[in-house]
């Protein structure tokens, strides 16, 4: 009687540390699966960042780069026009010669009205990038504080399990002292 008494005593330990070892084996498969599906989430989320932010600040430098350049023909057109209306006051022009140049003059005005006119545009279209660029950084400075939350929250499971486990371990003393118990009342009976 006391034969069988231990035998099932020790399957029932067998038993007890094949469900534990399975149930800590599930844990930690459990935490690994959500830590790489968080990491995953955050690299993906901080790649699309990176990228717009990347295309936004090149369109911007593009952007500006087309205004100088407009602006700095514009600019020197104007110049020589003022410089050919300098030079056509300070001559004694003919007629024909002078309706010429006023064509010539016409023209050039027209050009650095077109040109003008163009930059103002691209001005506009710098603006609209400006204002996705702070777009991006305001939804950057989002993103932050989300992955900022997701840690805390991974830290507060984390804390959570270390809890469960440090119940677990207790259960199991209260376990093995009800059973000791059981045992040594058996024993006595």
């Amino acid at each position: 009687m006391k034969a069988t008494a231990e035998i099932k005593a020790e399957g029932t330990a067998v038993t007890q540390q094949r469900t534990e070892a399975l149930a800590n084996q599930l844990h930690g498969e459990r935490v690994a699966a959500l830590q790489q599906t968080h990491l995953e989430e955050l690299m993906a989320v901080k790649v699309e960042y990176e990228e717009k932010l990347a295309k936004a600040t090149a369109e911007i430098k593009a952007e500006g780069t087309a205004v100088t350049q407009q602006r700095q023909v514009a600019q020197s057109v104007a110049q020589e026009v003022n410089s050919l209306k300098l030079k056509l006051a300070a001559q004694n022009v003919t007629k024909e010669q002078n309706t010429k140049l006023s064509k010539v003059l016409a023209e050039d005005t027209a050009e650095v009205a077109k040109l003008i006119y163009k930059s103002d545009g691209l001005e506009t279209a710098g603006k609209s990038l400006r204002l996705k660029y702070d777009k991006l950084k305001s939804e950057k400075k989002t993103l932050a504080r989300e992955k900022e939350r997701l840690q805390m929250d991974v830290r507060d499971l984390e804390t959570t399990l270390d809890d469960l486990a440090g119940e677990k371990e207790k259960l199991e003393e209260d376990i093995d002292q009800l059973e000791g118990g059981v045992e040594k009342k058996k024993g006595d009976n």
